[in-house]
């Protein structure tokens, strides 16, 4: 080992040559050296062993990908791939001293830092990362994200504040994750994460952005990764054109408007038009969901958010009295419970009634389709139970029961887009017997006197409101604590989803039992602390 050497790897030509530039500039070549690897890792599949057989698939996958390209379409290229995989595989990283390898929020650079992490689990120098955060990107006119789009300087600024060494366990992780894509043709950064996504994802964005007049094949491409907020490769967009062209979902023409031989004459994408072979008549989709959700946004990734909409309920029905009837009487009452248990603006009687009321005369009737959104969580039971009361027509719904984070049912407020897009397409229909059931059971705990519910069992379970007093207690010292920290300890390990609110009353509740003793402002979360009665001992 050269205990003077420091070796930089990074993903992409135009990154490779601002990172030589930079370092050139602080006459540090003499003693750095940049490695690119250029080969595209968030498509096709991966490898892990870098002989013939086991690049094969990705090899045929890339000529799929590349097919007709006049520039890439040719053996000599996939040879080049080929022995650029080998090369990087078999570099002699125990030469330096230290290898910095960079990488920012891109599937295809974290892909590189994954596989550099399995290449390295022996390595004895220091193995660093720069890990480029969001703001370095803050001043660029376009919103993706990518170390090609850097210049030296910025790069410059990101080697002097983002250097550090790669945690052993960090290293370990990456390794395995590297490992666990293989199997996967196309994947993109959600959050920090690399995530495995169907081919398909983009397709019906694709189409939606065609129409029934010619367009040029490159407008649509570049249409389409406008529309994304991670880089994708335009060779992959114009693989799934050319793949919806071989499924008749739309109509292609070459040059000067001769039929297109799909063996051979789709060359580039700047030589061919397309167009719909008919006018798409979209179903009118009205998608409920419980609070908050990412699947607007979802459904604009699809292509879809012009034909679809999403309404929200934000009252959480897990606490409280629940209304019967909805008549003002009634939603007076739930309000008032609010108020007088919740006091802030947000939980007046009148603001309750304005929004239920909103909620209530939805035209639910001008859409083909209602689709309930559920997880196994007492919100959402409860809004499904309440949409089979209020609404007499055939429903449908996507359950999203089953999937667990940390021992908890998973409901849709916590998924991300990409974790959404696969379950657009698993709308069922809810049957009049399951309808029927529903109405029966919101009518049931209509009439309940309960003001708290909980899942247990994958039931829905009325318990008293100090039933997680102990549990409370339990996260509390004799040390002075933030309220703020406790309430985010019990919202972390209740094994239920409750709101910040609930938590904060029952501390509220304590407080004023004297089973807790606070100080600051205790109308606010934020200003103040608690802690349990007596006096941290000073041992000497």
């Amino acid at each position: 080992m050269n205990h003077n050497k420091t070796l930089h790897v990074i993903a992409g030509y135009s990154a490779g040559d601002s990172l030589t530039k930079m370092l050139a500039k602080q006459n540090l070549m003499a003693n750095h050296k940049v490695l690119v690897y250029w080969d595209d890792l968030s498509i096709g599949p991966l490898f892990s062993s870098v002989s013939s057989e086991g690049l094969k698939e990705r090899i045929t996958y890339l000529k799929k990908l590349y097919q007709g390209d006049p520039g890439l379409d040719n053996e000599e290229y996939y040879q080049i791939v080929e022995q650029h995989i080998r090369s990087f595989h078999d570099f002699p990283f125990a030469d330096y001293a230290v290898i910095v390898v960079w990488h920012s929020r891109t599937a295809s650079e974290r892909l590189l830092f994954a596989w550099l992490c399995d290449l390295c689990q022996d390595y004895q120098g220091s193995f660093e990362m720069v890990d480029v955060k969001d703001d370095a990107f803050a001043a660029l006119d376009y919103k993706i994200l990518g170390l090609n789009y850097l210049k030296w300087q910025m790069l410059l600024t990101c080697y002097q504040r983002y250097r550090q060494v790669v945690p052993p366990k960090l290293v370990k992780l990456r390794a395995k994750q590297w490992r666990g894509k293989a199997n996967s043709l196309l994947r993109i950064c959600s959050g920090w994460e690399v995530v495995a996504v169907p081919e398909t994802i983009f397709d019906n964005l694709i189409l939606s952005l065609c129409d029934t007049i010619w367009q040029k094949a490159a407008q649509i491409v570049g249409k389409t990764l406008c529309c994304l907020d991670y880089p994708v490769s335009d060779f992959f967009i114009f693989y799934r054109l050319r793949t919806l062209i071989e499924q008749g979902q739309l109509i292609a023409d070459g040059p000067e408007n001769k039929p297109v031989n799909h063996s051979g004459d789709l060359l580039t994408m700047h030589h061919i038009s397309i167009k719909l072979p008919r006018e798409i008549i979209s179903e009118k989709v009205l998608h409920v969901t419980a609070g908050c959700s990412a699947l607007q946004t979802a459904l604009k990734i699809q292509g879809l958010a012009d034909s679809q909409t999403v309404i929200a309920i934000q009252d959480d029905l897990s606490l409280g009295i629940l209304p019967l009837d909805f008549s003002v009487k009634s939603l007076k009452n739930r309000g008032d419970w609010w108020q007088s248990h919740y006091a802030a603006d947000n939980y007046a009687a009148d603001n309750y009634i304005d929004e239920m009321q909103n909620f209530l005369s939805t035209p639910f009737a001008d859409y083909d389709k209602v689709v309930v959104w559920h997880g196994a969580t007492v919100q959402d039971q409860l809004l499904l139970f309440l949409m089979c009361h209020i609404y007499d027509r055939p429903l449908h719904q996507v359950a999203v029961t089953g999937r667990m984070y940390d021992g908890v049912a998973l409901t849709l407020s916590v998924l991300s887009p990409i974790e959404i897009i696969p379950l657009l397409s698993t709308v069922t229909a809810i049957s009049n017997a399951q309808a029927e059931s529903y109405r029966q059971q919101w009518q049931a705990w209509c009439q309940s006197s309960s003001t708290l519910r909980i899942m247990q069992d994958d039931k829905i379970t009325a318990v008293a409101e100090d039933y997680f007093d102990d549990f409370v207690l339990s996260k509390c010292t004799i040390a002075w604590q933030s309220a703020a920290r406790v309430v985010g300890y019990c919202l972390g390990y209740c094994g239920q989803y409750l709101s910040d609110d609930f938590f904060t009353r029952r501390l509220q509740h304590l407080v004023a039992t004297g089973k807790l003793q606070a100080k600051g402002n205790t109308k606010q979360l934020r200003n103040f602390s608690i802690k349990l009665p007596g006096e941290v001992k000073c041992h000497r």
